[in-house]
């Protein structure tokens, strides 16, 4: 990547603008976090990568903290702690992760039961899903939902109405 030199002035409130075709090459987009980092005179700006959980997670979380009421099955919290155990966040540990899915009281944790287990089943054969996924797909349906917040295109197969991060409404 090859961008040329880009001199800005800083304004009176301290931002920094970036120009675009710099944004454009490094991925930058509105509101995206960037690190800011200082080596002797030279101030480092580093596009920050999304955490596991991203700029998108963090605004559905906010809205059932606001209210919106939402239900997920028992297996999130499992795989969250399997995706926060296998390296994704420092300082990570299970006390942490209970109590941040106890501060949801909007939240509803829905149990798996054993028909759970066989309704996914089937439905991996019709909608050709993965277990993980019918699991989830089969609790929305026993509680009557009918859309779902994820970036997992497999849930275009089924009646659910996917709203992808990307798409998710502040």
């Amino acid at each position: 990547m090859h961008v040329e030199l880009a001199i800005s002035k800083v304004d009176k409130t301290g931002r920094v603008y970036i120009p675009g075709d710099l944004r454009e090459a490094l991925g930058i987009g509105p509101n995206e976090v960037v690190e800011v980092n200082v080596e002797g005179e030279r101030l480092i700006l580093e596009r920050k990568k999304s955490s596991v959980f991203g700029d998108d997670a963090t605004v559905i979380l906010e809205r059932i903290e606001k209210g919106e009421r939402a239900a997920t099955s028992s297996l999130t919290p499992w795989l969250t702690h399997i995706a926060l155990v296998s390296g994704a966040a420092r300082n990570y540990s299970e006390e942490k992760l209970l109590e941040k899915f106890r501060e949801l009281p909007f939240l509803r944790i829905e149990p798996l039961t054993f028909g759970d287990y066989g309704s996914a089943v089937g439905a991996m054969r019709r909608y050709r899903l993965d277990l993980e996924d019918s699991l989830h797909f089969t609790v929305a349906e026993r509680l009557g939902i009918r859309e779902i917040y994820t970036n997992d295109r497999d849930f275009e197969k089924t009646p659910l109405k996917r709203e992808g991060f990307g798409q998710i409404r502040k």
